[in-house]
Parts: C-alpha cells; structure tokens; sequence
C-alpha cells in the first residue's frame, strides 16, 4: 500500500504477510478487508492516517504480525512504545560547507493495544529491525475470548516533521552559535517549509540548546519538532544516536 502526506512525504507500507491480497473486499464505509481462515486484517484511511485492525480468530492464530517499509523508510521504536517513521534528507551545513544528513519523522505508529472479545486488554507491543516493524500480540499467554483485534495506527506528523540529530550532533547543538547556524541551513529543506522551519528554529535558539544539553547530559540525543511559534523536544538513544 502507498502513501503520501501534505508536505510532499510518501512511503509504502507491505500489509502483514499472513493476509491474502486476492481476498481484499472493499466495505461500505471505505475499509479494504483482507478475509483469512485465521486472521482477518482490515485497513482504512483516516483523516488523520491509517488504521490497520488485525482481527484474530482463535487461539490457534499467529503472535507476530509483520509490516515491511520501503527502503526509504526506518521505523524507529520510542520509550513509549509508539514508533517513528523516519526518512534521510541532506543538507549543506552552513558551518563547515559540508554535506550532512539529517532524519526527519514523517508519521508516527501510536502505542498498541489490543483487546478480546470482552474488552479485555492483551499484552502487545512493537519490535523493530532495519525496514520492517513487528507487532507481537500475546493472546496465548492467557484465558482470553476470540476474536481478538489489534489495532495500531498511522497518524502524519503534519507540515514540519521532527528532526533527529546524531551524537555529535546534539553535542554541536549546545553551543548557541552552531545551533544559530543550524537553524539557517533548515532553509534548505523542502522549500517553504525548510523556510518555516528555519524561522521557529531562530526564534527560539534558547530552547534548541537547552534542550540538546538537557539529552546530551542523560546520555540521549535530541529530536526537535519546530511546531507554529514553539519548537518540541525529545530525546532518542537507538540507531540513529551513533
């Protein structure tokens, strides 16, 4: 399946592989559902983005369900169980004159959850490696009542997407003046919203340089959103902290 966002950003997205493509049925509502003797699994697109709702039969169905990116596209696990997506784009730096590369969040996987037939809560989570993100659904580890539904959801990060920066990276971030040269070279990004980007970032250097000590100091790098008027932080520590 593929996707693209306002800001220009696309992907594709394989559906698990226990479901069978030549069973899609199209409902009324919209929703693509794809019929299996032990899973069903049923896709629609939201305003906001994705729902995928796997549907499992009985205690005799899989635990892991896997959904393959395209190459362009690293999921990244957070410590909330949610899971960035995220693409590479390339910039010169300002300082050095230096082509550099730079991870942007294009949409995010919120944390899942699942429930049986009873509405009650099966443990779940996301595994994550090169391309491909897993969920795992537990629903052999305990008396539970079928069908059970796991339903992760795709929603887009909006017009600016969040930043992620390396180790020397963020290091580099705690210094006013490179951070002030950071912000100039998001101007190269995408055009207008390089631009935008590039204005909140000036706006708010204290922010940016805070919180890249504040990571740095716990041992993380630093993500930035640069949201209308305020810029949004976050720290990461998995691959793409090196």
């Amino acid at each position: 399946m593929g996707f693209a966002g306002a800001d220009g950003a696309s992907f594709t997205l394989g559906l698990p592989f226990e479901s069978n493509e030549s069973s899609a049925v199209a409902s009324v509502d919209g929703s693509i559902v794809y019929v299996d003797t032990a899973i069903d699994i049923v896709a629609q697109v939201t305003t906001e983005g994705l729902r995928v709702s796997t549907v499992l039969a009985g205690p005799a169905s899989d635990t892991e369900f896997v959904y393959d990116f395209d190459a362009k596209t690293i999921p990244v696990l957070n410590e909330d169980g949610s899971v960035d997506l995220t693409q590479s784009v390339y910039m010169i730096d300002p300082g050095t004159g230096l082509m550099i590369e730079a991870v942007l969040t294009i949409a995010q996987i919120q944390k899942p959850w699942a429930k049986d037939a009873n509405g009650l809560s099966v443990p779940t989570r996301y595994k994550v490696a090169d391309h491909r993100l897993t969920q795992i659904v537990e629903h052999t580890s305990g008396q539970y009542a079928y069908p059970v539904v796991a339903d992760p959801q795709l929603v887009w990060e909006g017009i600016l997407p969040w930043f992620y920066f390396n180790r020397l990276e963020t290091h580099d971030l705690t210094n006013a003046g490179n951070a002030a040269a950071l912000c100039a070279g998001l101007a190269f990004f995408f055009g207008p919203i390089g631009l935008a980007a590039a204005a909140i970032c000036a706006a708010n250097i204290g922010s940016v340089v805070y919180n890249a000590n504040y990571y740095q100091n716990r041992g993380q790098c630093v993500k930035l959103h640069f949201a209308p008027v305020v810029v949004f932080s976050g720290g990461h520590s998995g691959a793409l902290c090196n």
